[in-house]
């Protein structure tokens, strides 16, 4: 295999096809299947529409749901990058051929999660948490019930280097990489990966 072909480079054409967004945060998506390139999106209005880099975002507020967690809304008059990576996707992943792997700015909301999931994606890595309370519960409930889907959430900020801030991918409550510990996080002396979901955890968050 391509030595090449790591994580870090996926996502770094992510953030290159990021720029092409017409809307006020720059999002891309990668979809890769074995060490091939089969879909690619950024956030952008529908063929026709304006965009909001032209006339402003179209705001809805989500109560706390999803979005910003800063403003509790978010734009509704783009596509995600994800769902036009989608589009673009003739692939369909699968054990015999092969899982897709997604590569985001940031992690999936509850729609995109499940559209993926339905092509075949079965890994997702991602820069940045996205907040959204019913995909959390969704795939919480996915992953530990009997259904034989396995699925893979990474927060690549985890690999960062010794003394770098990070957040909880849960409640983004923010701590320090510990590099001396392996596979964790360090939240006041309490150090915690959630090895069920798959994601990194402050403790009271592992606990839930």
């Amino acid at each position: 295999m391509n030595p090449h072909f790591t994580d870090k480079y996926w996502l770094d054409i992510v953030d290159k096809i990021a720029q092409a967004s017409t809307c006020r945060v720059k999002l891309g998506c990668v979809l890769v299947q074995n060490n091939n390139i089969v879909g690619v999106g950024y956030t952008g209005s529908i063929t026709g529409d304006a965009h909001c880099e032209d006339v402003g975002c179209l705001f809805v507020d989500n109560h706390g749901v999803h979005g910003s967690e800063s403003t509790g809304k978010s734009c509704v008059r783009t596509v995600h990058a994800e769902m036009n990576a989608l589009l673009k996707c003739e692939k369909r992943g699968s054990e015999q051929n092969g899982w897709i792997t997604c590569y985001s700015t940031y992690s999936p909301c509850l729609s995109c999660a499940k559209l993926l999931l339905q092509k075949g994606v079965r890994t997702f890595i991602y820069e940045k948490h996205y907040h959204d309370i019913n995909r959390d519960a969704y795939l919480h409930e996915l992953v530990h019930k009997s259904s034989g889907i396995c699925v893979t959430f990474m927060h690549i900020q985890a690999r960062k280097k010794h003394g770098d801030e990070i957040m909880c991918d849960t409640c983004c409550e923010t701590g320090h990489y510990d590099a001396l510990c392996d596979n964790k996080w360090a939240f006041d002396d309490n150090v915690w990966f959630d090895k069920v979901l798959n994601r990194w955890a402050c403790f009271n968050c592992y606990l839930k």
